[in-house]
């Protein structure tokens, strides 16, 4: 494990100083990472300190889930924590439309 950390930290590294050379600027205090795997795997991972990753040698923080272009994902790239947050705020009416039987397609009843 610990050649795969090192080789990501060279890679994360390598990024940065490109970053850096082409004008991007890149914000490690701003910056996190998240490990994606089994919740046992990551537990363990995490209970033995086997990850730190660094850019710039400032330490990076672990999350739990990351958010991309308004998708969330947790660490077994599940989307249950985005539904949730999605309708969370949601009148129960709308969760109608997370339970449409699967006989029917937008509310309509499939033919034979």
């Amino acid at each position: 494990i610990s050649i795969a950390l090192q080789a990501v930290n060279e890679d994360i590294n390598r990024i940065y100083i490109w970053s850096v050379d082409h004008g991007l600027t890149y914000n490690a205090l701003k910056s996190c990472f998240m490990l994606v795997g089994t919740t046992s795997a990551r537990s363990i991972a995490m209970f033995n300190n086997f990850v730190t990753l660094h850019i710039n040698n400032v330490a990076l923080l672990e999350s739990d889930n990351a958010k991309n272009l308004g998708v969330i994902f947790d660490g077994q790239l599940s989307l249950a924590l985005m539904v949730f947050k999605t309708y969370k705020n949601k009148k129960p009416k709308y969760l109608y439309d997370l339970w449409i039987p699967t006989s029917t397609i937008h509310g309509r009843q499939l033919r034979n």
